[in-house]
């Protein structure tokens, strides 16, 4: 869909998403509007200010426009699905969280980020197996990750300046999929 005067277009994607782009280069506009369903329809105000997804349960979602220069820092396999802190400081790669992607680039490794500069507040984090999803915890301290290896799903909790496990990892029943704080 292309706004009234031609200089935005907004797409829906199978992947229950939908992106703002700029029609004048085709470079995205702020990050992804992710929905657990189907992102189905897209429409633009005409005022160019606001957006709107339909969801395929009948759900309308009203968006405020981001800035066309939002992206500060862009890393390559860093993660399927960005997940930001409570208070927008941080930001933690979530592979799996909200997707029915299947075959996702998995991480042995996974690095906190400050929004603000994309510099990391502490070291790599190393969970058992791969990580499959991520969140910053109230308070901007910790990090919750899911991870899996060979056989088993993981539940750890990080310190996010030091690096230092504050829970242990816990065995689960089964292979996560998300993780939420």
């Amino acid at each position: 869909m292309f706004s009234s005067d031609g200089t935005l277009m907004m797409s829906a994607r199978w992947d229950s998403s939908a992106q703002l782009w700029s029609a004048a280069d085709g470079q995205p506009i702020g990050t992804r509007r992710n929905h657990q369903g189907g992102a189905h329809r897209v429409a633009i105000s005409n005022d160019n200010t606001l957006l709107a997804t339909t969801q395929n349960n009948n759900l309308v979602r009203v968006w405020q426009r981001p800035s066309d220069n939002i992206v500060l820092h862009s890393i390559e396999h860093w993660g399927e699905r960005p997940r930001i802190s409570p208070d927008g400081n941080l930001v933690t790669p979530g592979i799996l969280h909200e997707t029915t992607l299947m075959n996702p680039s998995l991480r042995a490794g996974l690095q906190v980020l400050f929004t603000s500069t994309g510099e990391p507040p502490g070291p790599e984090i190393r969970p058992p197996g791969m990580s499959l999803d991520s969140c910053i915890c109230s308070g901007n301290q910790s990090v919750a990750i899911v991870s899996f290896d060979e056989q088993d799903g993981w539940l750890s909790v990080w310190h996010v300046a030091s690096g230092a496990a504050t829970l242990a990892p816990v065995k689960l029943p089964g292979r996560p999929v998300s993780v939420s704080a």
